[in-house]
């Protein structure tokens, strides 16, 4: 199980609902419709990787974010830690 923000699942609700392959996510999508709800392979690599860009995007989600130190400190656990 992988948790998704709610506007990432709905983008892949959208994307399920245009090809609804019974088994896959990302079916290979060469040909019409009845042919990718028959798919038996994944979208190959790069496919995949602009389904996502294109989520990513139209979900707004910032991939870059500034650093930020870590505001606690914890104390070493190793015995031998000086």
């Amino acid at each position: 199980m992988v948790p998704l923000p709610d506007r990432t699942l709905y983008a892949l609700r959208v994307l399920w609902s245009k090809h609804r392959h019974p088994d896959m996510i990302f079916p290979n999508a060469r040909g019409s419709l009845a042919t990718i709800q028959k798919a038996t392979t994944h979208m190959n690599v790069g496919g995949t990787q602009n389904a996502m860009k294109t989520v990513v995007s139209e979900c707004n989600i910032k991939k870059k974010s500034l650093f930020t130190p870590c505001a606690t400190h914890m104390r070493p656990t190793c015995l031998n830690a000086v």
